[in-house]
C-alpha cells in the first residue's frame, strides 16, 4: 500500500491537539464496491475483509438527504481544520463507500402514522387526525426521514497540499433527528471505534520506546494511519487478501514535535477478539 508522506508542524502539539473519542463496542463489518447514483460518486477504498451490499434506502439517504450531506461536508472541514496535519488549500474531496457497523433501520409508514397521531392527540385534540390529512404528512416524512437506528463510518478522501489524505467520520443514528457525527483517526485504518480506542492506548504506550528527550506520554498525538496489509499463514508477508489471520497497520504520531511511526498488529484470538501488538519500525 502506498505510504502517505507529509511534514508535521513544529507547533502541532501546542496549537492543534486532536480529541480522542471513546465508544462502546460495535460490530466490526466492512464493505467493498463502487456506487454512482444521481451523479454522485462513492468509490471503494482500502483493503477490505468482505463484500457487503448497502441497503438501497440507506444509499438513497446518504446521497440525497441534503441536511445529512451538508453535515458531512461541515464535519470534514472541522476535522481538517483541527488536525495537526491540516491542509490550508483543499482542492477536492470525495466520499468513499461507508462501512456499516450495525443494521440501519428507518421508520415504516405505519410507524410514522402512529407517531403523528400520538403527537396530534397529545396536543389536546380529541379526535384522531383524518386520513386525508395524515397521509400526505406521512409520505413527506417517509421520504425525508433520517435513520432511527444504526451506526456507520463515512470516509472522505481529501486532495490538497500535494498529498492525498482520508478523513473518517462515525455516524450514529438518533431517533427523530439527523445522525450525530464524531471525528475518528485519519487514514486508511480498518478498525472499528472499539478496536480503534484500544489501539490508540497501545500506540501512545509504544511511543515511550523511542529515545526522545521529552515526556512522550503527554505529547504524543496520532495524526494518520495506514492499512499495510493482511497476514498470511505464518505472518511473514502482507497481502490485500484477507485470510482471517489478522492485519498490520502503520500509525503515524507526532511525538515531541517529531514524526514517529508505530507498527500495529491485529491478531485474532480464540475468544473471538483481537490481540493488539505494537512496536517501532526498525529504521526508527
Amino acid at each position: 500500500m502506498t505510504y502517505i508522506s507529509y511534514k508535521i508542524p513544529a507547533n502541532a502539539q501546542e496549537e492543534y491537539p486532536m480529541s480522542q473519542y471513546h465508544f462502546s463496542k460495535l460490530l466490526y463489518t466492512i464493505s467493498l464496491f463502487t456506487l454512482t447514483l444521481f451523479g454522485f460518486s462513492i468509490a471503494s477504498h482500502g483493503a477490505k475483509a468482505q463484500q457487503q451490499e448497502l441497503p438501497k434506502k440507506f444509499v438513497n439517504y446518504i446521497i440525497s438527504h441534503e441536511d445529512y450531506v451538508n453535515s458531512i461536508v461541515q464535519k470534514a472541514d472541522t476535522i481538517n481544520r483541527e488536525s495537526a496535519i491540516r491542509c490550508e488549500n483543499v482542492q477536492s474531496r470525495e466520499r468513499l463507500t461507508p462501512d456499516l457497523l450495525s443494521d440501519v433501520l428507518f421508520e415504516t409508514r405505519e410507524d410514522i402514522a402512529r407517531r403523528l397521531q400520538e403527537k396530534h392527540l397529545d396536543e389536546g385534540n380529541e379526535e384522531p387526525m383524518p386520513v386525508e390529512e395524515l397521509k400526505p404528512l406521512v409520505e413527506e416524512e417517509y421520504k425525508t426521514q433520517s435513520p432511527k437506528i444504526g451506526q456507520w463510518i463515512e470516509h472522505v478522501r481529501q486532495n490538497g497540499c500535494d498529498v492525498l489524505r482520508q478523513l473518517n467520520i462515525l455516524a450514529v443514528a438518533i431517533p427523530g433527528d439527523k445522525p450525530k457525527l464524531y471525528g475518528m483517526n485519519n487514514g486508511t485504518t480498518i478498525t472499528d471505534p472499539y478496536l480503534q480506542n484500544l489501539a490508540e492506548e497501545k500506540t501512545i504506550e509504544a511511543t515511550k520506546l523511542a529515545d526522545f528527550d521529552c515526556n512522550t506520554d503527554e505529547e504524543a498525538i496520532i495524526v494518520d494511519t495506514v492499512m499495510e496489509g493482511f497476514y498470511n499463514a505464518d505472518r511473514t508477508q502482507l497481502s490485500h487478501n484477507n485470510q482471517g489471520l489478522g492485519w498490520q497497520e502503520r500509525w503515524v504520531t507526532s511525538t515531541c514535535n517529531r514524526r514517529l511511526d508505530i507498527m500495529i498488529q491485529f491478531i485474532p484470538n480464540k475468544d473471538g477478539e483481537y490481540d493488539i501488538k505494537t512496536q517501532l519500525y526498525p529504521d526508527q
